[in-house]
């Protein structure tokens, strides 16, 4: 790109004012005539050709000056400078907004230009104001003010400017701090801690900012938070806003603007930008770990036939899959279900599950609904299991006081189909949500599961999955087509199974997902409160035009999914039946440490423990708990034999909190990557953690009868 580049000889006048080029340094009180400002302020985005930075002059000169424009010069402490200002060809100059603006060799539209320090450019775009003009009888220049943004060959970095002769009309500066923001490399689902920009009034006059906005290719990866801006700012007064980078996507740098409107800076032009960046690492292989209980050794594993024998079955309906449209079946706080009254310390409730909700009568092995703690008084857990078989130690929900939290459960029904539910301390209401059933050999015929690799299905974060880039506000609605999915079968798709997240809530909520082919139901999926980052696994009903709903319930937030398994009518031999187990904790490392570590990955044995056969189990439904993690981070859980850690999360976890997920993870064969059959990796993203993790059942896979 060519530039002009000019040769001057200049003469340093005394009692100019001006800082270092690239830096505002501290001014000094700019001349005053009678109350009038001289003075002419410049601020260049970085990498603009004709001066980049912050600098303020004092002696502005007229160099000329007719009816219809005006050129001034600075010529102060080794810097000089021309300003040219004109209309369009014919027209005077007064008080207005000139649009458009070119250099004056462009004589059909208004004219702008600005030269100096041995640099200038061959063609300007830009706009200008003109905020003062006056003229004497013999048409001298009596008083000018004006601002102007000046852009040199058609670029994107500007050149803000302010200029003042003689005038007493408003006179404006402002200093960003800093001129970039950079937020290091970040994992992907990572969420950087805020960072500060802060715009500081300079000038005498009140400066107003009008707007904050941040674009560039990967806007949606930065987040602007808690603001004082926009702010009508006094002379000397600041505002400050924070900011935080939350990486998606493949290894890479990220890059984008914050961008700001104000009065030197007008809406309509491009505003004032700000660099913002950061990065996604390249993998490297994380910390491996061969977590407590499980076989140092590969669990031996038959090869897949390529052609496995498909025996007459007489396994019936046994594990075949009934979705629902959530139903409330259960809530302690108007007496559903039967009981009213939160549940007391040590207290056991027996809940009627067949018969209710749609789940039936006969014919049922298991039941799957979410299930929320509300209003609890103390730290505690909740555990659910068969009635009429010994409690066991394991938990489903973890408890704390005044938080409301979900989780979802897949449970085996006990004697009359009923669950028993037990709470270890203080009190809390519960609600049951009823969202499908599994059948007996004599049950109503179903679908059956498949796990996959996990994918991101959307995130309006980002507008993955082709959804707006935009939270949902409240009472929004967004409508997700899981048929158009290429990872997933066009049809015959009964339920999906997906964990959700909600993240960076403006108010306390709540989210439902289900059928598009219905209204909103009197139920919920995930409970989160101002600020909060919840994940909970959602089985839902698909219909037949593929479309699943989200609604929130109350102010803004984000969300994103991600699908590890389906259930179709497509069956392939045995394989996606569901069979459940007695609930069986298979990982503490609080009894049997270390923790996890950051950046670490645990390989879990499944296959041969808690009711799970060495032979014959495709996935495994787990309940996952962290508890004690030192800093913010996720955990990821897949299969042992995919070769990279897969673009979703489990678990999403601030310091210090304890929480529970359920979470069906597809179990290895003993190929590709895997270090042994049947066995599932857990990868923690940052800070160490503990994790718990209990089994509730399996799916069988195709050559294994249950």
């Amino acid at each position: 790109m060519y530039r002009r580049v000019l040769l001057l000889v200049c003469t340093t006048l005394t009692g100019s004012l001006a800082v270092g080029h690239g830096a505002l340094g501290a001014t000094a009180a700019p001349a005053a005539l009678g109350g009038a400002l001289n003075r002419v302020w410049f601020d260049g985005e970085p990498d603009t050709y004709v001066y980049d930075g912050q600098i303020l002059f004092s002696q502005p000169a007229v160099q000329g000056a007719g009816p219809g424009f005006v050129r001034l010069s600075i010529s102060e402490d080794g810097h000089w400078f021309d300003i040219w200002f004109a209309a369009a060809t014919g027209q005077n100059l007064v008080p207005g907004v000139y649009e458009n603006a070119r250099r004056f060799a462009e004589i059909t539209s208004p004219q702008l230009d600005v030269f100096g320090d041995g640099r200038g450019c061959n063609g300007v775009t830009g706009r200008f104001i003109v905020d003062d003009i006056t003229w004497a009888p013999d048409q001298t220049l009596l008083t000018f003010a004006a601002r102007f943004e000046h852009h040199c060959e058609g670029g994107d970095g500007a050149l803000f400017g302010a200029v003042s002769y003689k005038s007493t009309a408003e006179s404006r500066t402002r200093r960003f701090s800093p001129q970039a923001l950079n937020f290091g490399s970040l994992n992907v689902n990572a969420v950087s801690g805020p960072q500060t920009e802060t715009i500081t009034n300079d000038g005498p006059s009140p400066l107003a900012i009008s707007s904050l906005s941040i674009d560039g290719a990967d806007a949606g990866q930065f987040t602007v938070g808690a603001s004082a801006c926009p702010a009508v700012l006094a002379s000397g007064e600041s505002c400050a806003v924070t900011l935080q980078f939350a990486p998606t996507g493949a290894p890479g740098s990220r890059a984008a603007r914050l961008v700001v409107h104000d009065d030197l800076a007008p809406d309509g032009g491009s505003g004032r930008r700000i660099a913002l960046s950061g990065s996604v690492p390249s993998p490297s292989p994380p910390t491996t770990t061969t977590l407590p209980g499980s076989p140092t050794s590969s669990i031996p594993d038959d090869p897949i036939p390529e052609d496995p024998p498909v025996e007459p079955s007489n396994l019936g309906s046994l594990g075949e899959f009934t979705p629902l449209t959530p139903t409330r079946i259960l809530d302690t706080r108007d007496g559903t279900g039967g009981f009213n009254g939160a549940v007391g310390t040590g207290q056991i409730l027996a809940v009627q599950i067949t018969g209710t909700g749609g789940v039936p009568t006969l014919g049922v092995t298991s039941v799957v609904m979410n299930v929320t703690a509300t209003e609890p008084t103390a730290n505690g857990y909740l555990t659910v299991w068969p009635t009429g078989t010994p409690q066991p130690t394991i938990s489903n929900l973890n408890t704390e006081p005044g938080v409301t939290r979900p989780n979802l459960v897949t449970v085996a029904t006990g004697v009359g189909g009923r669950v028993n539910l037990f709470n270890s301390a203080g009190s809390s209401h519960v609600i049951f949500d009823v969202v499908g059933y599994y059948a007996d050999v004599n049950g109503t015929p179903g679908s059956r599961f498949h796990p996959v690799d996990p994918f991101r299905l959307f995130d309006t974060r980002d507008g993955t999955g082709k959804v707006a880039r935009m939270p949902l506000t409240t009472r929004g609605v967004v409508a997700v087509n899981v048929s158009k999915r290429s990872e997933l079968p066009s049809s015959a798709i009964t339920a999906i199974v997906m964990n959700v997240t909600v993240t960076e809530p403006t108010a306390a909520g709540y989210l439902v997902v289900y059928p598009g082919d219905v209204g909103v139901p009197t139920a919920s999926n995930l409970n989160f409160v101002r600020g909060q980052t919840v994940p909970n696994l959602v089985t839902v009903r698909v219909p037949s035009s593929g479309v699943i709903d989200f609604f929130n319930s109350f102010g803004d937030t984000h969300v994103l999914a991600d699908v590890v398994g389906y259930y179709d009518t497509e069956f392939f031999a045995e394989e996606g039946r569901f069979v459940a187990v007695y609930p069986t904790r298979l990982l503490d490392t609080r009894l049997t440490p270390p923790a996890l570590g950051p950046d670490a990955l645990g390989i879990l044995t499944v296959a041969g423990r808690g009711g799970v056969p060495v032979e014959g189990a495709e996935a495994a439904v787990l309940n996952v708990t962290v508890t004690a993690p030192t800093s913010t981070g996720y955990l990821s859980l897949f299969s042992d034999d995919l070769c990279d850690i897969p673009d979703a999360s489990n678990l999403n976890f601030q310091s210090g909190q304890t929480v529970p997920n359920l979470a069906i993870v597809a179990l290895s064969f003993d190929f590709d990557c895997a270090s042994r059959a049947g066995a599932i990796d857990i990868y923690n993203s940052a800070g160490s953690t503990h994790v718990v993790v209990d089994v509730f059942g399996y799916f069988t896979d195709y050559f294994v009868a249950p």
